[in-house]
């Protein structure tokens, strides 16, 4: 093997577990910021969710990088209780079983999980996708996968085509010490991994009503914010506040309109597949909890969500 591959080699690895090691830590730091300032998956964006994935009452669902249960709880108020949840960072794990004490919620990383080959029919990611190794990761996720099991990544996230919005981003970009925390970078292991087929892609856009303390909340639950000097994290605070209160949308309001954006994308575990991107973005109804889509990538397949909550 040649010297200078295998030290390349050596150095990508150790910087991969280097950046997992950092998000674990600057997660873990902010687990109750995280739980209190991210929003719920809203029910129109799930039922469609779980519609791609065709997901029923029974199905056997892996939350992976489950975080605090934002993406458990989702699924558990539609009606899917049998879920089993993988998160790396303890206090997340520890918040999250907290709330399920019904479900079976395990540390494990991604590129690494505690559990049997050909376990489970889906497994879910919710926002956290693109802080995986993307190609370790798709490698343990097919090993769990059923054959002809589902993938399904959900980002539930601020609307950056509002410009208070963009700046607020453009604020937590300046502490972000050259750690990505929104990438499309995560596509490519996908794109060419043949064991699952296309991609399909919907966007769901909604508003809820928050105060301005709410936006700083939400703000404060960046993994970033997990690796800022108080100091910095004081900074950002102030910096956000005057933002909030002098820009031309949010100035004078007790109550903001806070615009969000739900990007969802699914696929199956396939030996062979056809892959042609489909896009179903320009179906979404811009007004929220309003929805039109009847069909979908899964057009011919029947679906019934179920009526019973866990």
């Amino acid at each position: 093997m040649n010297m200078n591959h295998g030290m390349d080699a050596l150095s990508q690895s150790l910087s991969t577990i280097t950046l997992a090691s950092k998000v674990v830590c600057s997660f873990d730091k902010v687990a109750d910021d995280y739980d209190k300032g991210r929003p719920d998956y809203p029910p129109g964006a799930m039922q469609i969710f779980a519609h791609n994935l065709n997901l029923q009452s029974d199905t056997s669902v892996l939350d992976l990088a489950c975080g605090t249960g934002k993406l458990t709880k989702a699924l558990v108020k539609e009606g899917y209780c049998n879920i089993t949840a993988v998160d790396p960072a303890e206090e997340m794990t520890r918040h999250c079983a907290s709330l399920f004490p019904q479900i079976q919620v395990s540390r494990g990383s991604a590129e690494s999980m505690p559990l049997l080959a050909s376990s489970h029919e889906v497994v879910v990611v919710g926002t956290a996708f693109h802080w995986f190794d993307g190609y370790k990761a798709l490698n343990e996720i097919a090993r769990v996968l059923v054959p002809n099991g589902r993938l399904g990544l959900i980002w539930n996230m601020f609307n950056p085509e509002y410009d208070w919005v963009k700046q607020i981003r453009s604020l937590l970009d300046q502490y972000a010490k050259n750690e990505s925390h929104d990438t499309t970078n995560w596509q490519e292991p996908l794109e060419n991994d043949k064991r699952f087929s296309a991609l399909g892609h919907y966007t769901y856009r909604y508003t809820y009503k928050g105060t301005p303390e709410e936006v700083i909340d939400r703000l404060l639950s960046s993994k970033t914010i997990g690796s800022m000097t108080a100091l910095e994290k004081e900074a950002l605070t102030a910096q956000a506040r005057y933002l909030l209160r002098t820009h031309h949308q949010t100035a004078n309001k007790a109550v903001l309109e806070i615009p969000y954006r739900v990007e969802m994308y699914w696929c199956s575990k396939v030996k062979e597949a056809t892959r042609s991107w489909i896009d179903l973005t320009r179906q979404v109804p811009k007004e929220t909890g309003k929805i039109s889509i009847k069909r979908s990538w899964h057009a011919e397949d029947s679906y019934s969500p179920p009526k019973a909550l866990c």
